[in-house]
């Protein structure tokens, strides 16, 4: 037999009531799929968790209600006749662990079957969910006889929004304390009879001498400074050592004539005039004694006469003129110049 999802129906004319069912689930998809099966009161409230049948409790106190997987299917198998007064409603479930939709399954079958009957069959895809992570297959519950309900929907907050739905909480995982696991202590060592040697001091180290300072790096000597160059003198111009003679005029004051006019000159107004007085004079001077060989060495050099003119600044270089005397000496001649 076919269901639809939503469907209602008697499980009386098709199965025996006083023998077991078999309900099997399975889903293809990408999934983790955890499958259960619990009991419910009257009011539709989880009141005994007992009767929650799934991998962590795999059957009932009464093993009224058992669970166990062949292969990929989850297989139940539930005696209705045998149930506590209590329990008037078995709701199947499937739940995704982890990531992942109900919307993305690939298909989903539920079949329950009696040796001997027709089983009831209720297949569903993907396109028959959303966003769900868990979901109600289907219901068996007791109404003037057991009946059905083809419910195949469900919760987006997987199974722990189920359980609320009939009143049923999730426990949530606490850690397991860790235990402090405390070190024995060690045994006591067993007394010696003989007394242990005191063992023997090492001897104090003599302090190590101090380190000796090392030298001071010895100071570079700084290269001595280049001595200051002595500027040399100046070149004198060469100085003329010859004697130099003013050529400026005298004014107002008699010429003197030179030594050879007085020696020529009378001695007398009584000295005759004229050749006569000439011939004399002649005379006279052959009389005069010649001078000393060391006189006549010194007029033998020549005077050097330097003429410089002083009346003009811009004049010309002066011209040096020397005069030059007979090598004979002249005859020394002794006259008194004649007054003028």
């Amino acid at each position: 037999m076919q269901l639809q999802r939503g469907q209602r129906g008697k499980l009386d004319g098709q199965f025996n009531m006083n023998a077991p069912i078999e309900v099997r689930m399975q889903t293809v998809g990408g999934a983790v799929y955890d499958y259960c099966c619990f009991g419910v009161d009257d009011e539709d409230t989880l009141s005994d968790d007992r009767y929650m049948v799934f991998y962590n409790q795999l059957q009932s106190p009464g093993n009224e209600i058992s669970y166990h997987m062949d292969g990929n299917e989850a297989v139940f198998s539930a005696s209705l006749s045998q149930l506590p007064q209590a329990i008037r409603k078995l709701v199947f479930t499937v739940s995704i662990d982890g990531g992942g939709t109900m919307g993305q399954i690939q298909s989903f079958s539920l079949t329950i079957s009696q040796p001997g009957c027709e089983p009831m069959v209720l297949q569903l895809t993907g396109a028959d969910f959303a966003q769900e992570t868990a979901i109600i297959t289907i219901e068996v519950y007791e109404k003037n006889g057991w009946r059905f309900n083809a419910v195949a929907c469900g919760f987006n907050g997987g199974l722990g929004d189920l359980l609320r739905a009939y009143g049923g909480e999730e426990e949530e995982e606490e850690e397991a304390p860790i235990s402090e696991t405390k070190p024995e202590p060690a045994p006591a060592p067993a007394a010696s009879p003989f007394p242990e040697p005191v063992p023997m001091s090492a001897p104090t180290p003599a302090p190590a001498a101090p380190a000796s300072a090392p030298f001071p790096a010895p100071v570079p000597m700084s290269a001595p400074a280049a001595p200051t160059p002595v500027p040399a003198p100046a070149p004198q111009p060469a100085q003329d050592t010859a004697p130099k003679i003013s050529l400026r005029k005298l004014e107002n004051k008699p010429i003197r004539r030179s030594s050879c006019a007085s020696r020529m000159t009378p001695s007398s107004p009584s000295s005759p005039s004229g050749s006569a007085g000439i011939r004399q004079r002649l005379a006279q001077a052959s009389t005069v004694t010649p001078r000393s060989s060391s006189a006549r060495a010194e007029s033998s050099v020549p005077a050097q006469i330097s003429w410089r003119s002083t009346t003009n600044a811009t004049a010309p270089a002066p011209l040096s003129t020397r005069a030059t005397t007979s090598p004979v000496p002249a005859p020394a001649m002794t006259s008194r110049s004649r007054s003028t």
